[in-house]
């Protein structure tokens, strides 16, 4: 579904407050591991908000960042509640994004296939038709 312009102009008005907040309060690096805030999907009716993380470092910590983050959630609304201005502020849900990795093993497997049709049938992806 398409998001709205005041879905995306409240999403990155969050993101950037999330991101003083976490600088501010040293929530950059939790457990060895850093932390980027990649986006915020705010609710139709913005009453809730899902914020995107990407965190680099031992990922069998990734679950336990997560969770550590959303026990912080009614300190960060306070924080957040100081930095914007709307009627109500949003439910934060902090979730990882893993969008990379799926990139990644879906480009690996795709490679590997291409590789595996070239050697097949003798064909050089490489060489430009001219």
């Amino acid at each position: 579904m398409q998001k709205t312009q005041r879905q995306l102009q409240v999403g990155e008005t969050i993101k950037r407050a999330l991101c003083e907040i976490f600088i501010r309060d040293d929530l950059m690096t939790i457990m060895n591991n850093h932390i980027t805030i990649l986006k915020v999907d705010a609710s139709p009716d913005i009453k809730k908000a899902i914020v995107y993380l990407n965190i680099f470092g031992d990922e069998k910590n990734n679950p336990k960042i997560i969770k550590k983050l959303n026990s912080l959630v009614p300190n960060i609304r306070y924080e957040l509640a100081k930095k914007v201005i709307f009627r109500i502020v949003p439910e934060i849900v902090f979730m990882h994004d893993d969008n990379e990795k799926k990139a990644s093993l879906l480009e690996d497997l795709i490679n590997k296939e291409s590789l595996k049709y070239s050697t097949k049938n003798n064909v050089d992806f490489d060489k430009k038709k001219k």
